[in-house]
């Protein structure tokens, strides 16, 4: 069963972070514990800004916009970034689990991880992707309709995460 939005419970933002790293103390070290604290107070403080009191309402525009404010109002390293929206991810997930999101929301944040634009993943054929390996081949088939932005010089493999993994044998197996 996939949970929507029309099944969700209200739950505040700060509400979500304190259930979230209360449920991480459980089995993470303290230090994991208070990265996650740290990086996930920052997308608290956007919420406010914004004005959403409710996780429910948190959209797959709304996570590219607390990216965009986090990467322009800190001056914070690509990589430190990337571990700032991949906890926001581990966070979006746990959340999906208790109802606080829809299931899915988290999956917003993949793409942005492995650096594809949209046309590569909507490039992407069924024998593109290896399991096995964990890894994804972008090709430019312009004959076939599906071209990388970049052309030829665009094409590369990308790394899976596991959360991908299970996305793309979700999204091949329906």
């Amino acid at each position: 069963m996939t949970t929507d939005r029309d099944d969700l419970k209200p739950v505040a933002p700060e509400q979500g972070q304190r259930l979230f790293l209360d449920h991480r103390a459980t089995n993470c070290t303290e230090s994991t514990v208070r990265n996650h604290k740290y990086r996930t107070k920052h997308l608290v403080e956007w919420c406010e800004k914004e004005g959403i009191d409710n996780l429910n309402e948190l959209s797959g525009r709304d996570i590219q916009q607390h990216r965009i404010w986090r990467k322009e109002t800190s001056d914070i390293t690509n990589l430190t970034l990337r571990m700032h929206m991949s906890t926001l991810r581990v966070f979006l997930r746990w959340a999906g689990m208790i109802e606080a999101v829809p299931e899915n929301r988290y999956t917003k944040v993949i793409l942005w991880e492995t650096g594809m634009r949209i046309g590569g993943a909507n490039s992407t054929d069924p024998d593109d992707v290896s399991f096995e390996r964990g890894r994804i081949r972008l090709v430019h088939r312009p004959d076939q309709g599906t071209t990388l932005k970049n052309g030829q010089g665009c094409e590369r493999l990308v790394a899976m995460t596991s959360d991908l993994s299970d996305l793309l044998k979700d999204h091949i197996d329906n």
